[in-house]
Formats: C-alpha cells, sequence, structure tokens
C-alpha cells in the first residue's frame, strides 16, 4: 500500500508527527458499508421526520379551522412523539458517523495511532513492557470458519491500549506489530534480567538472570520446555517430560513471546555459567 494512498484514505494526526513515516493503517472492518448505510439512513431519518412534522401540522391547522381547537388532543399528542423520536434517531446516526468517519489504526515507524471518535491514542514502541496477542480459531464440523484477535500493550505505568478484532487485514496488524515490537521488547527485558531485575510471567511463574521460578521453586532456563496446545501453557522438566510443573490458560500469561524467546535463549550475563 503505497502512501499516497494512505494519505487519501485517513488524515496524518499531529501525534504522528514524532513517529515517523506511516507504514500502513488498518480502518474498522466494512467501514465504508456501514458509514453509508447509517449516513444515508440517518439523513433519510431526519428527512422524514422533518416532512411528517410538517405534514402533521399543515392538517392540524386545517383541522382547528374546521373542527376548533379541540382538535389538538385528538391529533396531536402521539404522532409528534413519535416523529420527534425518528428525528432525533436521525440526528445522532448523522453525528454518530461523523465522530466515527476515520476511525482506524495507523502504524508508523516508532508508533502507532488508534484513533476511535473524539479519542486518539499514541502509542511508542520503544515504551512497550507487555505485548500479547491471541488468536481463536472458531471450527464448525471440524474445519475452521473463522477466528478472533486481540492485541495488547502495556508499559511501565501499566497503561494499556487493547486493539480489539475489528479492524481490516487484522493478521497483517498483528505481523506488523510483531516485527516492531517483540526485538526491543526482548532487548529490554534482557538487559533488566542482567540488570538483576524479576520477570513476572503468571502469578505462579517469574524468571531472573539465575532461572524460572515456578511456584516457588527455580529452575534453569534449558531444564524447561513449554508445549502449547488448545490455548493452554504446559511446563513440563525436559528430563521428565511427564511431569507437570504448571497448567495455565495462554490468556493467563503475560508475555508469552518473550517467556518462550527466554527458554529458547536464556538470558545469563556475560562471565556467569548457567544455573544447575
Amino acid at each position: 500500500m503505497t502512501k499516497s494512498h494512505l494519505k487519501g484514505e485517513m488524515p496524518v494526526k499531529d501525534g504522528g508527527k514524532d513517529l515517523g513515516h506511516i507504514l500502513d493503517y488498518f480502518p474498522t472492518r466494512n467501514y465504508k458499508l456501514k458509514r453509508w448505510l447509517m449516513l444515508i439512513a440517518g439523513v433519510l431519518g431526519i428527512l422524514t421526520a422533518n416532512g411528517l412534522i410538517i405534514n402533521l401540522f399543515v392538517n392540524l391547522t386545517t383541522a382547528i379551522q374546521t373542527h376548533g381547537p379541540a382538535m389538538i388532543l385528538g391529533i396531536f399528542p402521539f404522532p409528534i412523539v413519535f416523529y420527534t423520536i425518528i428525528l432525533v434517531v436521525g440526528i445522532i446516526l448523522v453525528i454518530f458517523v461523523k465522530v466515527h468517519w476515520c476511525d482506524c489504526i495507523t502504524l508508523f515507524e516508532t508508533g502507532l495511532i488508534k484513533d476511535v471518535g473524539n479519542r486518539v491514542q499514541v502509542w511508542h514502541y520503544e515504551n512497550t513492557d507487555r505485548f500479547d496477542n491471541y488468536v481463536t480459531h472458531i471450527e464448525f464440523g471440524g474445519s475452521i470458519i473463522g477466528g478472533q484477535a486481540k492485541i495488547f500493550l502495556e508499559d511501565g505505568s501499566k497503561r494499556r491500549l487493547v486493539i480489539r478484532d475489528n479492524y481490516n487485514r487484522m493478521p497483517d496488524l498483528i505481523q506488523t506489530l510483531r516485527a516492531r515490537v517483540l526485538p526491543g521488547l526482548f532487548q529490554r527485558a534482557r538487559q533488566q534480567l542482567v540488570n538483576g531485575q524479576v520477570l513476572h510471567f503468571h502469578n505462579d511463574v517469574s524468571a531472573s538472570a539465575h532461572g524460572v521460578e515456578i511456584n516457588h521453586q527455580v529452575y534453569s532456563y534449558e531444564a524447561l520446555q513449554a508445549v502449547i496446545k488448545n490455548r493452554t501453557l504446559k511446563l513440563k522438566p525436559i528430563e521428565k517430560p511427564s511431569e507437570l510443573l504448571i497448567k495455565s490458560s495462554i490468556t493467563r500469561t503475560r508475555n508469552l513471546d518473550l517467556f518462550l524467546d527466554l527458554l529458547e535463549n536464556p538470558p545469563y550475563p556475560k562471565n556467569q555459567s548457567s544455573p544447575r
């Protein structure tokens, strides 16, 4: 997708001026159909309500001239309430479309912008302390007929940005974000471990430069193997694969990609042998 195409589809927010060039953008799914259907429905609702209200007042005026003011109570109350509801709904639809016209995720070289309504969230990749993405496949008759995805980003101050599965080309969005976020996240995490910090991946699982602590028992990185099946993470000793150390849903595990990378590439400080 070219930059000219991107600029033609969405305005570049001022908040992205320090994020580098635009890499790609992802509008909400079926955004053109939704925005135009809602806009047309809103405009038609407003025009219809106005026409009905004008017609009501014309008929009411004629009825008053013919039968007297008492006709107001017989003709006016119910229709005007109904027509007003149509008018209000139409106005709400038009305002909603205007506010959400440019909803999208825009990826830049060093960060992203999530634009939802009047709220604009700016995220710098280098501030990411947690990155998790979950993909759930929907099966029917043994075949995958669809899927749902969700992305979690979190920084050191626990500020979160959540991207739900309502954007176009979610697989591309996930892969581009992984390529931009994970290398820096891995590097920073390794440095934190070397500096003596402890990383928490689960209520019962944490990691330090000396190994992985599971239920208050420390194991070397090389001694563990991770098995993921049916959205469940299992940690087992390599020497005793029948023994289960912990079992947990992947959605309850923080920074799963980072944890798996540490198991494959232990972060031992220089001049320090691996723990036994």
